[in-house]
């Protein structure tokens, strides 16, 4: 991501990255960010509890993992109604609720040219950025408690012997 986003940088370089969260390599990203000059446009915010309310108004959302389940920062995300990026990942979570193009982007894993090229997209077609965005709102619905809670009843009603 940060590979990408200094590419991106060169056209839209009144765009910042801001990432949450803190995990065991994020003294080295720190460090590769430092190396790279980019101190004062990647910001590494830490975890922060209203971390919804900070990004609802970001131009985007970019998840890059190289393995993910159900991403819940995903979800989110797209709750909200931001566009998303995220990498198809194995085993394939973005991929169940991210319809490339239409509700969110889907791009392979560690191609950060795809991820440029996503990136421009949003940025660069407000029409198709409002329209992702709009789309991902449905993920409200789709996951929503009764929704869940009766695929779960069906699948144990399939799967229940009956006499």
């Amino acid at each position: 991501m940060i590979d990408a986003f200094d590419i991106f940088g060169i056209n839209h370089g009144d765009y910042r990255l801001i990432i949450y969260g803190e995990g065991p390599i994020e003294q080295e990203l720190k460090t590769y960010t430092a190396e790279k000059e980019l101190t004062e446009k990647v910001i590494f915010a830490g975890v922060d509890e209203n971390v919804l309310q900070k990004i609802r108004d970001a131009s985007m959302f970019i998840i890059t993992s190289n393995f993910e389940g159900l991403s819940n920062a995903l979800l989110e995300a797209m709750s909200i109604g931001l566009p998303c990026i995220s990498t198809d990942s194995p085993p394939g979570g973005a991929r169940m609720i991210i319809h490339n193009g239409e509700n969110g982007i889907l791009v392979p894993v560690g191609d950060k040219d795809e991820l440029v090229k996503a990136m421009n997209k949003i940025v660069s077609d407000t029409e198709f950025a409002e329209s992702i965005g709009k789309e991902a709102l449905n993920i409200r619905w789709k996951i929503s408690e009764e929704v869940v809670c009766e695929q779960w009843e069906n699948l144990i009603n399939s799967l229940t012997y009956r006499i």
